[in-house]
């Protein structure tokens, strides 16, 4: 599903539960008011989610109660990334909560240049056989921007009750802070 501008919803209560499946993307939704994504199984070769563009100082972007998986042998290969928040303007707030993250071999969630996420009750799972991978990565800077745009002041980010299941590799990462942006912080960091 890719969508240009304007709200959405995907899913709803469990009966209106919906099932996404894509070579390459899932969902793609670019320049949108508020959206909601629940009750979805998701699955897609690049990028299962992918949010960008985010506007508007009242809207929510909610994902919660999904469960996201990798399409093997499809897309970028090793590049996959299951949920990407990217380019959230300032004001914006994003809930990630009570999904499940399986099969990746890359990203789980990697939000970037986000002003306020929160992370919480989620379930995070790599494929057994990754081994450069990362749960949950949260940056300063747009991936494939150069240079980068204009990034909200400051990142408030709440990461509370997820479970990070991990792989025999030792280069594995739960959670990774990337600042690429030096003028660009994150200021109000919540672990718990």
């Amino acid at each position: 599903i890719r969508v240009f501008g304007g709200p959405g919803v995907y899913g709803g209560s469990s009966a209106d539960s919906c099932t996404i499946r894509g070579a390459e993307y899932g969902i793609h939704h670019t320049n949108t008011g508020s959206i909601a994504i629940s009750h979805c199984n998701i699955a897609a070769g690049v990028s299962g989610v992918e949010l960008n563009e985010l506007t508007g100082a009242v809207n929510l972007y909610s994902i919660r109660r999904n469960t996201f998986g990798r399409i093997t042998g499809a897309g970028a290969g090793d590049f996959t990334v299951l949920l990407e928040v990217r380019s959230a303007n300032e004001g914006t707030r994003v809930a990630i909560e009570n999904n499940i993250f399986q099969n990746y071999l890359r990203f789980g969630v990697l939000a970037n240049r986000y002003d306020s996420l929160r992370v919480a009750n989620n379930i995070f799972s790599p494929t057994p056989s990754a081994a450069d991978y990362e749960s949950l990565h949260l940056t300063t800077r747009r991936r494939g921007t150069s240079p980068p745009p204009t990034a909200p002041a400051a990142h408030q980010t709440a990461i509370l009750g997820n479970t990070f299941n991990g792989t025999a590799s030792s280069r594995g990462r739960a959670i990774v802070f990337s600042r690429y942006q030096s003028s660009y912080d994150f200021a109000g960091v919540t672990l718990g």
